[in-house]
């Protein structure tokens, strides 16, 4: 009898206190639909804007992530190659490795990144490494950012090239160009830096770099363009996992010899982004107010993003010329990093 009262003592509390009925559990919201939903989840965040854009967003969305975009430009285009074939005129390969590395605070951002591109008979090479650094106030998240780039621009062959002065249109003949033969390489190294404040579903970029022009880079003309870019995004949340989110990005352009007395040239972007759940996103826009664009993306799992896009111009004189503007895949996969 002892037994059985102190079995039923034992017992007791996990009859009583070991069951919830099923009115007594709360749901829990995901994520993606509450009001004070973080920017860093945005799959199209993670997809679309890099560190390459803006320093700030290295180790942004805290994750390990490596990723590789293969991209096509002016697709009408081509270069002859050695067999006498066209080839496209315009082409480059991307790719990243981005890294949160701050510890549990998660303050600190490093970033590396590799690209080979072909314009023409012009290669260049980019390496860089950029890193950001995060102040959090509540709600409130300022992300500073800084990039340093190392460049390597090369000529690859300039017998195959032409130039305007080359033919006569009244007998069809061909001449040799006037143009002087640039240099067959040269190095460059030069720095950006930027900014990201983003306050629950509002977001706020800016980013500053001043480069050398590649077209002038062979030459040794030392002209450089400095570009000012500012975008604003805000967050819809429209229900059922879907999020509208429009964007606006102004950009300024000064080339010149001397900064500040160059040539000024404005740009303007707009971009709609609807993300289902943040599993896939599609975005429609207008470019530099020449070229509509088109990107969707899917997430498989929170590791494996897979995504395209295109654009064509909307210049009819450039779209005989070029054909599609451009054309990208990529593909980016993510972990969460060992100390989280």
């Amino acid at each position: 009898m002892r037994i059985t009262t102190v079995l039923f003592i034992l017992l007791l509390p996990l009859f009583v206190f070991g069951q919830e009925t099923v009115d007594s559990i709360v749901p829990i919201e995901p994520e993606w639909n509450r009001k004070d939903y973080s920017q860093e989840d945005k799959i199209f965040n993670r997809s679309i804007w890099t560190f390459v854009d803006n320093p700030a967003l290295a180790g942004f969305d805290r994750k390990l992530a490596a990723a590789y975009r293969f991209r096509m430009k002016n697709l009408s285009m081509g270069v002859p190659n050695d067999k006498g074939k066209l080839e496209l005129a315009f082409m480059k390969h991307e790719a990243f490795v981005d890294l949160s590395t701050g510890g549990p605070k998660q303050n600190w951002g490093t970033a590396v990144y590799y690209s080979n591109e072909k314009e023409l008979q012009h290669t260049i090479q980019h390496a860089m490494l950029a890193s950001s650094f995060r102040i959090n106030i509540k709600d409130h998240h300022l992300i500073l950012g800084a990039k340093i780039t190392f460049q390597l621009s090369k000529l690859n062959d300039w017998g195959k090239l032409t130039f305007g002065d080359m033919f006569d249109p009244r007998y069809g003949l061909v001449y040799q160009t006037n143009e002087i033969r640039p240099s067959s390489k040269s190095n460059f190294i030069y720095f950006g830096g930027g900014l990201r404040y983003y306050w629950k579903r509002f977001l706020f970029d800016y980013s500053v770099e001043r480069k050398p022009d590649n077209g002038w880079a062979l030459a040794q003309m030392g002209t450089n363009i400095m570009t000012n870019k500012l975008k604003a995004v805000y967050h819809f949340n429209v229900g059922d996992g879907i999020t509208i989110s429009p964007e606006v990005t102004g950009e300024i352009q000064s080339i010149g010899n001397n900064i500040g007395s160059g040539n000024n040239f404005g740009f303007f972007s707009a971009y709609a982004t609807i993300t289902y759940k943040d599993m896939a996103y599609g975005q429609l826009g207008i470019a530099d107010l020449n070229r509509l664009s088109f990107r969707a993306g899917y997430q498989l799992k929170d590791m494996l993003v897979i995504e395209a896009g295109l654009s064509s111009y909307l210049d009819k004189t450039m779209e005989k010329i070029g054909g599609l503007a451009g054309v990208d895949v990529g593909i980016r996969y993510q972990i969460r990093p060992w100390y989280r």
